[in-house]
């Protein structure tokens, strides 16, 4: 399967967002001036979140077009080794941290903090990634990885909706399943046990894989229109897309500000289709204009891509261990501290864990394509073929 290299940059950027918004918000628990600027694109983690959702639509959907598509079970199981084995071992290095730290306490309260004592049903929980759970305990990122694997388990169903039924209505249907979430949490509250790991929400962050999924399976017309615009023209579009990608949230912080707070919690996730609608015309612009693609394809970009899980990973974990290595120290000592360590526990972290876990999950798919029945036929055609040329 062709690789695109430009969005492994775009992934990269965007889980370098979500480790400085959380940098972000060991400053500043609310919103700050800077939040309307537009340099808050640098620390923009939940649209990022959007823009890895929509991505994993565009890109597993590009899985099933290869002339020997995986069953389903085979998907499942590269699906859980590219995402469950690096989340274990993570899991495995934050129970050990809150091991080593139940004797120390912290001077202030904050986010950053481990727990008390060990809960084996939360590290249950945590491991199989798809249970509604606290996942403010541990690693606060990993409530993405529920969806993930739920939208895995549902991925047969999903491909068929979106390559069986025409766009409009697909796209309707995922639409209104959103719809249903969103009036559900208005009107019952927020059923999650941490952040956003109800099942509610997966029916919504659907519609997210769905865009992704659908740009796929149109990029080519799509493309071929984006490609004909001018170079101006293309930027406008670009511009547009970073203003909707960074001001979206404004039609849920206006009202939560003045009170509204049933308009604030609904338009959160007209917020989130808006991101993701925005994040498709970013990575039809990444993959078509040259300039974007050239300058996103850079070695250090293409690095960051590379390692972009492992960052997105580790972050929360090594700021907490931070944390308690220096209770006294100042919070702007502590990120000093913590940023290279950061930057050095994801290289490891990739270079032990994920790259190997990635590594093992393609040599089973290579190896389950030589073996399946249809590349045999393929082959033994082939074979037959090359007596036949031989013989004449």
């Amino acid at each position: 399967m062709r690789r695109y290299m430009a969005l492994d940059s775009l992934r990269g950027l965007a889980a370098l967002s979500v480790f400085f918004a959380h940098v972000h918000s060991v400053f500043w628990q609310h919103h700050v001036t800077a939040d309307l600027t537009p340099i808050f694109l640098f620390w923009a983690g939940g649209e990022a979140v959007i823009l890895f959702f929509v991505l994993s639509g565009f890109v597993l959907t590009k899985s099933t077009q290869v002339e020997t598509p995986l069953t389903f079970f085979q998907f499942l199981t590269g699906r859980i080794l590219r995402i469950g084995v690096p989340n274990l071992v993570m899991l495995g290095g934050c129970t050990l941290a809150v091991m080593a730290s139940e004797t120390i306490v912290l001077p202030r309260p904050s986010g950053f903090q481990w727990p008390q004592k060990i809960d084996f049903q939360l590290l249950a929980s945590h491991a199989l990634m798809v249970s509604d759970f606290n996942n403010m305990i541990l690693n606060d990122v990993v409530w993405t990885l529920s969806h993930e694997m739920r939208f895995a388990l549902l991925f047969p169903a999903f491909i068929f909706a979106i390559s069986k039924i025409q766009p409009s209505h697909s796209m309707g249907l995922f639409a209104g399943l959103s719809m249903v979430a969103a009036m559900y949490v208005t009107s019952m509250g927020d059923p999650s046990s941490g952040f956003k790991t109800a099942y509610v929400y997966t029916l919504h962050y659907l519609l997210m894989f769905a865009m992704g999924g659908v740009l796929l399976l149109n990029f080519e017309k799509l493309s071929h229109r984006f490609s004909r615009l001018s170079p101006t023209s293309r930027w406008l579009w670009i511009a547009a897309a970073l203003m909707v990608y960074c001001y979206a949230r404004l039609i849920y912080l206006v009202p939560q500000k003045l009170g509204w707070s049933h308009l604030a919690v609904f338009n959160a996730f007209v917020a989130d289709a808006l991101v993701a609608g925005a994040a498709c015309t970013l990575i039809l612009a990444t993959l078509v204009d040259p300039s974007l693609k050239s300058w996103l394809e850079m070695k250090p970009l293409q690095y960051l891509g590379k390692v972009s899980f492992s960052l997105y990973l580790v972050h929360i974990p090594v700021l907490k261990i931070c944390f308690y290595a220096m209770p006294e120290a100042s919070k702007l000592t502590v990120v000093i501290v913590a940023t290279p360590l950061v930057a050095l526990t994801t290289h490891a972290f990739y270079k032990a864990i994920e790259s190997p876990a990635q590594k093992l999950s393609r040599s089973m798919v290579q190896r389950w394509a030589r073996n399946s029945p249809r590349t045999q036929h393929a082959q033994s055609h082939q074979l037959d073929d090359a007596k036949v040329v031989k013989f004449n």
